[in-house]
């Protein structure tokens, strides 16, 4: 028996339900597949941060902002958590220092919301904070925290009893062929369109094009500390200079080169194991502490101590809450471009398009991104494709 739909999306992360709420919001008829019970991925393994700042200026940054106002706007429905204190980062030495006052100095007129902070008044919004060694913090207030385990939870009843989508859990698509996909339960399932959204795992339905795509793999080491006592709370979320030049956004400054070397030399062993330094905290107050990153087709299933074990003794340098006792440690894999590109959007054929490589930014992409994916007139140049017409 087939079972039609206007749209299809297979895989239920924050990629596939945010294409899920922008087309519902058309008046579409959405299903959606995933293998497991609920969203187990990496769509719940991060963060949760929604980081505009992350992004460079213009395309990408305003699908950031665009993506914070979605989740603000399910929050406002669904009661999940959300923070709005935006982000803090540190700097401890010269090199970080000159990289945020000039980031500063040319984010002018580009919509970021930046100011520089003296040590005092960094620790006013960061009680955690040491001031042995604080040089000076940029605050950030375009950020955004939710908890990923909480706000995957509550969309798909979000968007089931107010979008009438339907979910189809436990449900793996074996195959694809025009407008059809073949389940593990037997089922033909028709759609005029169909999205590709399960992360790595598209490589099990076309590995050719996942073998030309210049995709890898990359594993994250995450921890989170039990929960802090009373009401304490961190402020803003907190990120240290050994992010700064993983982040598009900074690459323009002149000054980022020096920094890297300043790394290269300080921080041998974090380069190796991809190691940032940041910190989020939940509703219940516990914190969310990470990160590593580990790159390859295979990553290793064991999770390293000695690499939690580098980003505590980094974290503690500089931050320290009434409670640091590990509650839980994880990890997650998600597919990343081997080529410096955002995103890979790609159209196998008319009806089938896969939606890939976030590079571990779906938070902050998934729910802007969707809307352009959908709308039927983005300009294709904005994204990275392997094939296909343009």
């Amino acid at each position: 028996m087939k079972k039609h739909a206007d749209t299809l999306i297979i895989g239920a992360g924050v990629v596939g339900q945010s294409i899920a709420l922008s087309e519902a919001l058309k008046g579409k008829k959405v299903k959606i597949l995933d293998r497991s019970q609920k969203s187990a991925g990496a769509s719940v393994r991060n963060f949760g941060m929604c980081w505009p700042i992350g992004q460079s200026a213009g395309f990408f940054f305003d699908i950031a902002l665009r993506s914070k106002s979605i989740w603000e706007d399910i929050a406002r429905h669904t009661g999940m958590y959300l923070d709005k204190k935006g982000a803090l980062y540190i700097a401890r030495n010269k090199a970080e220092l000159d990289v945020l006052e000039e980031f500063v100095k040319n984010s002018a007129g580009k919509g970021y919301k930046v100011k520089m902070l003296t040590p005092d008044a960094a620790m006013k919004i960061s009680p955690g904070l040491k001031k042995d060694g604080l040089l000076a913090a940029m605050h950030s207030k375009t950020e955004i925290i939710l908890d990923p385990r909480e706000a995957l939870e509550l969309l798909p009843v979000y968007l089931k009893e107010r979008y009438s989508v339907d979910f189809h859990w436990e449900t793996c698509a074996l195959h694809i062929e025009g407008q059809n996909v073949y389940t593990s339960r037997g089922e033909t399932l028709k759609a005029d369109k169909i999205y590709l959204c399960n992360g790595p795992d598209f490589e099990t339905l076309y590995p050719d094009i996942f073998m030309q795509a210049g995709i890898t793999k990359c594993k994250l080491q995450m921890m989170r500390t039990k929960k802090q006592p009373g009401n304490w709370r961190i402020g803003p979320a907190l990120t240290s200079g050994l992010t700064f030049t993983n982040y598009p956004a900074f690459s323009e400054c002149k000054s980022i080169n020096a920094l890297r070397k300043s790394i290269e030399k300080e921080y041998p062993e974090y380069l190796r194991w991809g190691i940032q330094v940041m910190a989020s905290q939940m509703a219940d107050g516990a914190i969310t502490i990470g990160k590593s990153q580990e790159h390859g087709w295979m990553p290793e299933p064991f999770d390293k101590k000695h690499i939690n074990e580098l980003i505590l003794d980094h974290l503690s340098g500089f931050f320290e809450a009434p409670v640091m006792d590990i509650a839980e440690t994880w990890h997650a894999v998600y597919a990343k471009s081997t080529r410096g590109e955002n995103v890979l959007v790609h159209p196998v054929n008319d009806h089938v398009t896969i939606v890939n490589a976030l590079g571990g930014a779906g938070m902050t992409l998934a729910p802007g991104l969707a809307e352009k994916i959908t709308s039927g007139n983005f300009r294709l140049s904005n994204f990275a494709f392997v094939s296909g017409k343009r």
